[in-house]
């Protein structure tokens, strides 16, 4: 086997095991291989369920990729079993921002016609 190849399943493996250390005060942690056009873009799911300060049972969700086009993005979910809206935040470049944010009505759009409420916001991180 190529050295290049060893050394993308050894990085691979590595990351099945090991939590990164900014997703550290997650529950869960999992390697996430997305593809597209053939290509896969490695990604991390994790899962995180907390009691808030009222007693409630609130779960938070997070993925971060490296998009082909956007470059880093790491979509943040988060929601109480108490009720109210779904919360998400997309953290990207400044300069991806401005396009994740145009495009935000009509993911507000398509989450209320699937019945889901949702606050959803764009963060520029650089």
């Amino acid at each position: 086997m190529d050295e290049a190849v060893t050394r993308t399943v050894r990085e691979h493996l590595a990351e099945q095991v090991f939590k990164p250390k900014d997703l550290a005060d997650y529950d869960r942690v999992v390697a996430l291989p997305l593809s597209a056009a053939q290509v896969t873009t490695p990604a991390h799911l994790a899962v995180a369920s907390r009691s808030t300060g009222g007693g409630a049972q609130a779960t938070f969700v997070r993925v971060d990729a490296e998009l082909t086009r956007l470059g880093p993005v790491s979509i943040r979910l988060s929601g109480a079993d108490s009720g109210g809206p779904l919360a998400i935040t997309l953290i990207t470049s400044r300069r991806s921002g401005a396009a994740l944010a145009d495009e935000l009505p009509a993911l507000v759009s398509d989450l209320r016609s699937l019945g889901l409420d949702a606050a959803v916001r764009v963060v520029a991180d650089d």
